[in-house]
C-alpha cells in the first residue's frame, strides 16, 4: 500500500481561509482538539474547550465556522484552518467514510455564509510510523533554548516518510510524534482525485 500527506493548496487563486470555531452561543472553542489524533466526547452534547480559559463547555452541533475576514475568497471542498483542522463538505466526508470510516469523527459545522453541509473531520488514528532513517528530521533536543516544552518532537521535517508495515488497516491517520500531517492510503486518494475535489493535494510519504 502507498500513502499520501494531504495538504493544503495554497496556490489557488481567489480561495477562501476559514477561521475560528465557535459554539451556538458565539464562545471561541479550541480546535486544536480535532489535531491530536483522539476521539472527543461527541455526546449529545458534544463536550469541547474553550480558547480563552480552556473551560470544557457541552453544545449541540453544528458549530460555527467564521471566515478570515482579510483573505476572503471562493469556497473549496477541502480546506484547513489555520489550526490544521480539515473541513470539506458532506459529499467528500461520504467519500472518506468509505474506507477511512474507522479512523474519523465527523461533526457537522456551519461554515459562516455557506447553504452547503460541512464536516469537521476529526481523525483519531494515531500511528507511531515515522520512518526516521528515510526521514530527514531535525528533533527539538532536550533543554533547547527555542522550544524547551517541545523536546523530542520535530523541530522541522524536510523529508517525511513512513513505514508502512506499521500503519496496518488504517485508511486515514496522524502520526504519533508529530501529529500535523493527515496521512491518507492510496484508495483514498484515488476516490478524492476521482471525485475533483477542491483544495488539496497530495505528496507521497512511502517508498
Amino acid at each position: 500500500m502507498k500513502y499520501y500527506r494531504i495538504e493544503d493548496n495554497f496556490d489557488l487563486e481567489n480561495r477562501w481561509y476559514l477561521d475560528a470555531f465557535t459554539d451556538g452561543n458565539g464562545i471561541e472553542l479550541d480546535g486544536r482538539e480535532f489535531t491530536y489524533g483522539r476521539s472527543i466526547d461527541t455526546g449529545p452534547p458534544l463536550k469541547m474547550g474553550t480558547w480563552k480559559d480552556e473551560r470544557i463547555i457541552e453544545t449541540q452541533p453544528p458549530l460555527r465556522l467564521s471566515l478570515y475576514r482579510k483573505r476572503t475568497g471562493a469556497p473549496l471542498d477541502f480546506t484547513f484552518t489555520g489550526e490544521n483542522v480539515p473541513v470539506v463538505t458532506s459529499r467528500v466526508a461520504n467519500i472518506l467514510t468509505t474506507h477511512a470510516k474507522a479512523d474519523i469523527q465527523r461533526i457537522p459545522v456551519h461554515v459562516e455564509g455557506q447553504k452547503e453541509s460541512y464536516e469537521i473531520i476529526n481523525v483519531t488514528s494515531l500511528i507511531d510510523c515515522i520512518d526516521t532513517q528515510r526521514s530527514e528530521i531535525r528533533w527539538f533536543e532536550k533543554d533547547n533554548d527555542i522550544r524547551p516544552d517541545l523536546a523530542g518532537e520535530p523541530e522541522w521535517v524536510r523529508k517525511l516518510v513512513i513505514d508502512p508495515h506499521r500503519v496496518g488497516q488504517h485508511h486515514m491517520l496522524r502520526l504519533k510524534g508529530w501529529e500535523l500531517p493527515i496521512i491518507v492510503s492510496e484508495p483514498v486518494k484515488e476516490m478524492l482525485e476521482n471525485a475533483k475535489v477542491s483544495g488539496i493535494w497530495f505528496t507521497k510519504v512511502s517508498l
